[in-house]
């Protein structure tokens, strides 16, 4: 592959981890039939977690001065933006 491709895939899974993602895990097990020999699908799990945002992640991608230009109002509305969307979260796991 070339170097601006495999450059755009490592942003991508970076910008995944700065953003937090779904991680869908299947667990599947499976029974022999004594007749037969064959194996048949007994149980199947699906369970799917989601992932926190890595905070290190999001400062490779957007640096650590992101709110060094915000006015003391605008950091006022991202920090209860922030805040609901934490309560959000923690509803939702409820």
């Amino acid at each position: 592959m070339d170097v601006e491709k495999e450059n755009e895939r490592a942003r991508k899974a970076v910008s995944k981890l700065a953003l937090g993602y779904d991680l869908v895990e299947v667990t599947e097990e499976y029974v022999v039939d004594e007749e037969t020999a064959l194996a048949h699908l007994a149980k199947k799990k699906i369970i799917t977690k989601q992932m926190p945002p890595d905070i290190e992640a999001y400062k490779l991608l957007y640096g650590q001065t992101m709110y060094d230009d915000l006015s003391d109002e605008e950091l006022e509305r991202e920090k209860q933006r922030l805040l609901k969307q934490l309560l959000n979260l923690e509803k939702k796991k409820k």
